[in-house]
């Protein structure tokens, strides 16, 4: 393909230039800088990454949902909480404690700690249902991935259970070294 880029390049540079007007010589001139721009472009030279970060705009991160539900055994906590599980030491260990309410405990999914690893979201404590805690998004900028969690509570005239329930949300990403903050967005639902 390179081959191809070069044989046009020379080809524009051969033109009899005796038979081009000054009009067309800027023109042409133009064009070979745009396809010579084009050609580094194409040539990788600028990873995506590079002209991301040189813009701004942040790039949304895939992920994978390994569990989701209002019942985390995990000790209480007086906010919602983020944690990031990056060894099978500490994945075994957060299993454990996130499963505690739940008899017998089952073995944690296997996870490839070298190109992956984990983050969760865990509720407080509530004292009915109708609470939801989801990731919604995970975006990277030059410094941090930015989780951003939506957090949904039963407005006045919902219906709930009388149940303690615990929301979380644990998911799956590429490894990275990157720092990691949590952005929460509380919504409430009209039961109207």
């Amino acid at each position: 393909m390179t081959q191809f880029f070069t044989f046009v390049y020379i080809e524009l540079m051969q033109l009899p230039l005796i038979l081009i007007t000054r009009k067309w010589k800027f023109l042409l001139r133009t064009r070979v800088c745009l396809f010579s721009f084009s050609l580094f472009l194409l040539s990788g030279w600028i990873p995506l990454r590079a002209q991301v970060a040189q813009t701004g705009t942040p790039l949304h991160l895939a992920f994978s949902t390994i569990e989701m539900g209002a019942q985390s055994g995990l000790e209480e906590a007086e906010k919602v909480q983020l944690f990031r599980i990056d060894t099978q030491k500490k994945w075994q260990k957060f299993w454990t404690e996130h499963h505690s309410n739940r008899y017998p405990v089952e073995q944690p999914p296997d996870i490839d700690f070298q190109n992956f690893e984990i983050l969760s979201v865990v509720d407080r404590l509530r004292n009915s249902g109708g609470y939801t805690l989801r990731i919604v998004g995970l975006e990277t900028s030059q410094r941090r991935i930015i989780v951003k969690v939506k957090q949904v509570s039963p407005g006045k005239g919902c219906f709930t259970s009388m149940a303690l329930t615990r929301s979380f949300h644990i998911v799956k990403i590429p490894k990275t070294s990157l720092e990691i903050e949590m952005r929460l967005q509380e919504h409430f639902k009209d039961c109207h």
